[in-house]
C-alpha cells in the first residue's frame, strides 16, 4: 500500500479496491507468479518486485505526492497498477487454488468441501 501513498484508515486492502475501481486491469501486462510450479504452494512475493518497478518506470512519485494530491495522469496511473496487481492476485489465487483441489481429489476423490486461508500483507505495513 506504501507503493501507491493511499490513506489506509480503512485498511490497506479496501484503500486498495478504492483505487484498483478505477484502473483498467488489462493495462500493466504482469506475470502469474508460479504458474510453472505445478505444487500447491501460493505466494504474492513475485508480484512485489513487478509492481514496483511499474512504479518507477512510470515515474510516479509516490514517496512525496499522496493520491490525494496527485494529477489526474499520476492517479490514473497508480488506479491501472492496482487494477492490474488485483488481477494478477486473483489469478494467481484461482491458479493455486484449482491445482490443490485437482491434488487433493487426486488423494481423496470424495473430498466435498475445501478451504482457502490467506495470511499475507504484501505490500507491508498498512
Amino acid at each position: 500500500i506504501f507503493l501507491f501513498s493511499l490513506r489506509t484508515l480503512k485498511g490497506g486492502g479496501p484503500a486498495l479496491e478504492e483505487l484498483a475501481l478505477e484502473g483498467d486491469p488489462n493495462s500493466i501486462n504482469f506475470t502469474v507468479p508460479m504458474r510453472q510450479h505445478k505444487d500447491c504452494n501460493f505466494s504474492y512475493a513475485g508480484l512485489k518486485t513487478p509492481v514496483r518497478l511499474a512504479i518507477e518506470s512510470r515515474n510516479l512519485c509516490t514517496d512525496d505526492i499522496p493520491i490525494s494530491s496527485a494529477t489526474e495522469e499520476d492517479r490514473q496511473l497508480r488506479a491501472n497498477i492496482a487494477a492490474s496487481f488485483q488481477r494478477i492476485a486473483v489469478l494467481h489465487l484461482e491458479d493455486r487454488c484449482q491445482r490443490a483441489v485437482e491434488w487433493a481429489l487426486k488423494m481423496r476423490p470424495s473430498i466435498k468441501n475445501f478451504v482457502v486461508l490467506l495470511l499475507t500483507s504484501m505490500l507491508g505495513p498498512a
